[in-house]
This record gives structure tokens, C-alpha cells and sequence, in this order.
């Protein structure tokens, strides 16, 4: 995510507010054995059954009233848990996704039963898991004031631990209302408190608000922070605490919006990829690349994109490498970004390893490479447009590097013979003229690979081009070599005529 909203980590901050902390941690009560959701239902069936009989004023309807909207809480905390690994934040109309709205609805009912009929000392044991069920439900107002609430009881009524949950909470709700000093200063607040669980989300949050409070450097300190700290990787998953590969990935990834902001240094780089997941290293550094072109940040992206070229292959882990035509298309992304800052010498050298990769490795799958050398066609001719009124032997070389791996573009061997012809380099364009018209012959008979002969000669128009090159190259061949006053070019043109 480059933006507030995150999808995964969005999921995970919601689950952070509902499912912290349980009533019977906050209250007096028996903790419930962890259950599935059929014993859930089981027993959840059985107490609406008795608080049906029970009437008001009953000594046990208050605890029967509690501990059923504690099972329905536990049992939305468990399905929205389920939920978000299934994807649902990213897909809510899959099968089986938003089923945790509805025990929510039912635990705020209960809840608020109990609030209602309880005397004040319990009333104040209700407010946070009121609190956070009202905030999971999208009631932001009812919840920032339960939290307010809770804060000015204090210690005598509630724990640290929910006096922290609290303080975020308040912190979130003024995140997701764009209100980020506010929220910035919630935040800090409940880092303040030692027992705030969760601290790495909380600080992920802040790190979110200071970048949109224009501190980008501040933020990206702050995410750092967080990969450093294995402390604040770890999150609740269905399984218990543990380090949260999906969060430390999130982090990893959010991170390039910020050093994109911040601008970043070859260090930085070698920093984002010892600290991101193993698994998620190449796309996380593609990611930066892509962003700190959007940016304009050419030489930063250059400095990106080698590094992924010329990246030693892990044997370990291939997936984590640039391969093939991975490769090929970073280097080619190289030279691009040269000829953009007008680097023209280095573009060169660039262009030369994209086609010593292609020869080395070549390229697959087939129909990527086709877009992938048009690209590398569409930078030359780019190139040639550039340099209209005024030509360059770095022009040359880019037509003479192309034509050597591309044999079969007749025009481009044409174009390039033409550039040397201006540049009065009458070898190269005698050899390169030879080139063109070679090719030209092998399209207009066919004998060229068939499907790309049927993709050139497609219509009339472009059979009426291949012509033209073939004609003009076959007399501008014999012209240049002339001019080479080498007899042996000279009389290669005449028989090659």
C-alpha cells in the first residue's frame, strides 16, 4: 500500500483493537478455554436459552448476560482472525467472509444488556469491550467516547494494558479520519505506556501519520525501527504471538514509499534488502525502483535497478533472484533512465550488456521478449528523433548493438546504415546497408521465420516498406563502399548487387 489504505495492514489494525483483550482478562471472571467455533455455538445457544428464563434483577443474570456477549466477542475475533488470512479485507464478497459482523452486532447487544442492568463498579469493567466492538462495528464516535472514558477512570478501574489499547484506539479513529496530528499524538501516548501490546503496529501507525504530516524522515526512522525489532514484528495470529512474516513484508514494502520521499542512498538499498522478508526481496526492491521513477528520482532508480541486474544468482533461493529476461529488462530500464538524463556514453555501455544478457541467457517466454525488444527498439529510434538535426556516433553504436542481436529487423539495420551515412562512418554503413537488404530479401520471399514474415507483410503498406529498404540498401551498399575505397568491400557490394 502507498497510500492510507493499506488493505493488509489496514485488516491487522482492526484486528488489533478487537481482539486484544477479552472481558474475562478485564473482569472477574473465569477465562474461557480456547474453543472452536461448533463449541462456541453450542454454549452460546444454551445461555440464550437461560437468560431467556432468567428476569431481570436475577443474581445471575448479569454474569450469564456477560459471559454470553464474551462468547459471541471471542467467536467475531476468531472468524474475523479467519477472515483477513483468507483474504476477505482485499475480497468481502468471497464465501465465508463478513460472517464476524454479525457476532459483533450480537456481543454489543449483550454487552449493552448487561451495562444496563449492572451496577456501576461492573458497568465499568463493560466500557472497553464495549469500546473496541463499537469501533470493529464502524460506530467511531460511540467507541472514542468509551475510550475517553476509560482513560479519565484510569488504573483504578482498568489495567495498563487496556488503558494502552485505549489510548490507540483513540489513535486510530483519528487515523482513519485523516486527522493525523491527533492521531500522531494518541499514538505516542500509548508507547508511553509500557504495557500497550502490539507496539509495532502502533508505531507503523505513526509512522504513516508523520508522512502525512510532511516528517517523511521521521516516519521512515520509524519503520526501520520496526524491521530492526523483532519485538515489534511479532502479532497475533491464530496460531498465538509470534514474528508476522505478512507484517514484517508490509513494513518492508511501505518503506520504499518513504524512501522515495526522503530520497535514499546505495546504503539504504542494501539496508531494505538485508531487512526485508527473504521471499519478498526482488519485489520489494522492484517496488522501490518503480517508485522512485514515478518520482523522478532517475539516478536513484538507476542505483536500484543494477543492483537487481547485477545481483549474484542465490542458488538457495531462485525466487529471489532476477533471472532471464528479469534481468534483461533491468539493465534495459538502465540504459533508458541514461538516455533520459542524457548520459549518452554510459546508455551506451548499458545497452551493450542488455544484449550480452540476452545472448548469455536468453530470453523466455516468448511473447514478454517481443514487448521487451520493442522497447529496446523504441529507445534507439527515440534516441534518433532526439538527434535529428544533429547525429552522434553513440547513435551509431545503439543502431549497430541493436542490429547485431536483431538481425531480422531489416528497417532498423536501414535506419542505423542511414545514421552512419550522415556521419560519413561508410564501412559501418556499407556493412550495414549489406544487412538490410539481406534481410529485406529473406521477408519479401518468405524464407525469413514465417511467422514474422506474416506479421511484416501483413498488408500492403508495409510490404511497399520492406521493398524500399531492400531497393535503397542494395545501391547504398555499393555507394558506401565505394567511398571505403576498399576494393574487397567494393567488390563484395557489386556481386551481393
Amino acid at each position: 500500500m502507498k497510500n492510507l489504505k493499506h488493505i493488509t495492514l489496514a485488516a491487522l489494525s482492526a484486528v488489533a483493537i478487537v481482539s486484544t483483550v477479552s472481558l474475562s482478562a478485564t473482569l472477574a471472571f473465569a477465562v474461557p478455554e480456547k474453543m472452536d467455533v461448533g463449541t462456541h455455538r453450542f454454549l452460546i445457544e444454551k445461555l440464550e436459552s437461560v437468560i431467556s428464563a432468567t428476569p431481570k434483577g436475577d443474581v445471575t443474570r448479569v454474569p450469564a448476560l456477560l459471559r454470553l456477549a464474551d462468547l459471541f466477542s471471542e467467536e467475531a475475533r476468531l472468524l474475523m482472525m479467519t477472515e483477513v488470512e483468507k483474504g476477505c479485507i482485499q475480497n468481502p464478497k468471497t464465501e465465508g467472509c463478513g460472517v464476524s459482523n454479525g457476532d459483533r452486532r450480537s456481543a454489543i447487544k449483550y454487552y449493552e444488556m448487561a451495562l444496563n442492568e449492572s451496577s456501576q463498579a461492573t458497568q465499568s469493567r463493560i466500557l472497553f469491550q464495549l469500546a473496541y466492538l463499537y469501533e470493529g462495528n464502524g460506530d467511531s464516535k460511540k467507541a472514542a467516547n468509551l475510550y475517553s472514558k476509560i482513560l479519565s477512570l484510569g488504573p483504578k478501574h482498568f489495567s495498563e494494558v487496556v488503558l494502552g489499547q485505549s489510548q490507540a484506539g483513540l489513535g486510530e479513529i483519528a487515523f482513519k479520519e485523516k486527522k493525523f496530528k491527533e492521531a500522531k499524538k494518541a499514538f505516542l501516548l500509548a508507547l508511553e505506556n509500557k504495557s500497550t501490546p502490539r507496539r509495532g503496529w502502533v508505531v507503523y501507525r505513526i509512522a504513516w501519520s508523520e508522512l502525512n504530516l510532511n516528517q517523511a524522515e521521521m516516519g521512515k526512522q520509524r519503520l526501520l525501527q520496526i524491521l530492526k525489532t523483532p519485538a515489534l514484528l511479532t502479532m497475533e495470529s491464530t496460531d498465538g504471538a509470534k514474528i508476522d512474516a505478512s507484517f514484517q513484508e508490509d513494513v518492508a514494502r511501505d518503506l520504499t514509499v518513504f524512501f522515495a520521499k526522503t530520497g535514499f542512498s546505495e546504503k539504504d538499498i542494501d539496508s531494505l534488502w538485508t531487512l526485508s522478508p527473504a521471499h519478498a526481496r526482488k519485489s520489494i526492491l522492484i517496488d522501490l525502483a518503480e517508485e522512485a521513477e514515478r518520482t523522478g528520482q532517475k539516478r536513484a532508480a538507476i542505483a536500484v535497478w543494477s543492483k537487481l541486474a547485477n545481483q549474484s544468482i542465490d542458488k538457495n533461493n531462485k525466487d529471489n533472484s532476477l533471472v532471464g529476461r528479469e534481468r534483461i529488462e533491468a539493465q534495459t530500464r538502465v540504459a533508458t533512465l541514461r538516455f533520459g538524463l542524457g548520459e549518452k556514453t554510459k546508455a551506451v555501455t548499458d545497452f551493450k550488456q542488455v544484449m550480452q544478457l540476452w545472448k548469455k541467457n536468453s530470453c523466455e517466454p516468448e511473447a514478454e521478449c517481443a514487448i521487451l525488444q520493442k522497447r529496446l527498439r523504441k529507445l534507439v529510434i527515440d534516441w534518433n528523433k532526439n538527434e535529428e538535426t544533429k547525429l552522434s556516433h553513440e547513435l551509431l553504436s545503439m543502431y549497430t548493438i541493436f542490429a547485431n542481436q536483431f538481425q531480422n529487423d531489416a528497417e532498423m539495420a536501414f535506419w542505423g546504415a542511414n545514421v552512419a551515412r550522415e556521419l560519413k562512418a561508410n564501412r559501418e554503413a556499407s556493412l550495414l546497408y549489406h544487412q538490410a537488404a539481406e534481410e529485406a530479401a529473406k521477408t519479401i520471399a518468405g524464407t525469413s521465420n514465417k511467422e514474422q514474415s506474416k506479421k511484416q507483410i501483413s498488408d500492403e503498406k508495409q510490404m511497399a516498406q520492406i521493398k524500399t529498404v531492400f531497393e535503397g540498401s542494395l545501391l547504398a551498399e555499393i555507394e558506401m563502399s565505394e567511398l571505403t575505397k576498399d576494393v574487397k568491400l567494393r567488390d563484395q557490394a557489386y556481386g551481393h548487387y
